[in-house]
């Protein structure tokens, strides 16, 4: 069923290491203009998703491409809006014809607002293969999701979430003057945002009415919460992985108690999910017991949460491309495999690849320059490759 590969360790591993924290180490796009993420209003009543806030150009987009950083309103969750940042690539070169969209959904960068993708320097590392992309004329946008670049708090895997404000950059583009969009869309998500085009291909036909997803692709995608804590749980080095996560449910149940999960051990780590981008994930790993021995009971308030956010099916109307490796210590192999057998049982044509020996991070290195010529063939309206026992 599945196309497998195998690689070696080696060059691949330092390129995924390399991958996995340029979003946090990168310096800011324009360090002097930072007062335009310092947006701490909310949208005022009547506001629509999508509305612009602000813009600001950015000095740092590929040659023969313009970039913008964006601040848009989002409805994030039923009658909360909010206000998201985001950026958009557009070729210089003029078209004849309205341009399609590629939507990029970012993986985990750290929770505090200076780790927002938009406040860092762009390359083909933190938005994998954007020239090749502006090169076959397409625009190419991200979200930030909400809580990451502005003030206020991070719906970190959050996936409901999250994805209205990706599907929100679509319609915020719209806006934009002298960018005419086909209304058609491709998406692709790394890890947590693997989990948002998971959870954007579900919406997207009644939450943005007036797009058209052709295509979906997944590198190394971290999707259902609960069993992403459970198995973060049993690694001392997922530690921070766990309480991120917590971090985020807590963002959309505020009346979920800390102590009702976590030891005193893991309580006093909590201050650091805000305080680095990655700082979390080397400190926390040196909590023994962090965890109460109810803190994954069934009939919990913590597990009820985790069970609302991965409450949700594939729509089944477009294809995916999945990418996933055996080795992967993050998101088990397991899960990938029970997210492919959702998708060809509602019906998506998958194509899936799984590698021996790569690891999280090193997935994107090696399968993302293939995904250019896989959306552009969704484009042109050529059949999807299908690995699916129909």
């Amino acid at each position: 069923m599945w196309g497998r590969r195998r690689m070696r360790f080696g060059a691949a591993v330092l390129m995924t290491l390399a991958f996995a924290l340029t979003a946090c180490q990168t310096e800011q796009a324009s360090p002097e203009t930072t007062e335009f993420w310092d947006v701490h209003e909310t949208p005022d009543s009547g506001a629509k998703s999508g509305e612009i806030h602000s813009t600001q150009q950015r000095d740092d987009a590929p040659d023969g491409a313009q970039g913008w950083n964006i601040i848009y309103v989002s409805e994030i969750l039923d009658d909360t809006y909010q206000y998201v940042s985001g950026e958009v690539y557009v070729p210089d070169e003029p078209s004849d014809q309205p341009r399609d969209v590629v939507l990029w959904n970012h993986q985990t960068t750290g929770l505090p607002d200076e780790c927002a993708p938009s406040r860092t320097e762009v390359d083909d590392t933190r938005i994998p293969e954007l020239e090749q992309l502006l090169d076959d004329g397409h625009i190419v946008v991200a979200s930030d999701y909400p809580g990451q670049g502005l003030p206020g708090p991070v719906y970190y895997m959050v996936g409901q979430a999250n994805a209205r404000a990706s599907l929100d950059a679509l319609k915020a583009i719209e806006q934009l003057p002298n960018l005419e969009m086909s209304g058609r869309f491709v998406q692709y998500g790394f890890s947590q945002g693997g989990q948002t085009t998971m959870h954007a291909e579900a919406m997207v036909e009644d939450y943005a009415t007036d797009f058209e997803l052709l295509g979906s692709a997944l590198l190394s995608p971290a999707v259902r919460v609960q069993d992403l804590t459970a198995h973060a749980m049993t690694d001392a080095e997922l530690t921070g992985f766990a309480l991120s996560m917590l971090s985020g449910l807590k963002t959309a149940n505020p009346e979920l108690v800390y102590e009702d999960f976590l030891r005193q051990e893991g309580i006093a780590i909590l201050p650091e999910v805000d305080t680095g981008c990655w700082d979390i994930w080397q400190v926390a790993s040196s909590a023994e017991d962090p965890y109460r021995d109810t803190a994954m009971q069934e009939d919990s308030d913590w597990v009820a949460a985790m069970d609302d956010v991965d409450d949700f099916e594939p729509a089944g109307s477009s294809p995916f491309l999945v990418h996933h490796s055996v080795a992967d210590a993050i998101a088990p192999v397991e899960q990938a495999r029970r997210e492919v057998d959702r998708l060809c049982e509602a019906g998506n044509a998958v194509e899936y690849h799984e590698y021996d020996d790569l690891e999280h991070g090193s997935v994107v290195v090696e399968a993302a320059p293939s995904f250019p010529a896989w959306a552009q063939a969704r484009f042109s309206g050529k059949t999807a490759m299908d690995h699916c026992q129909k």
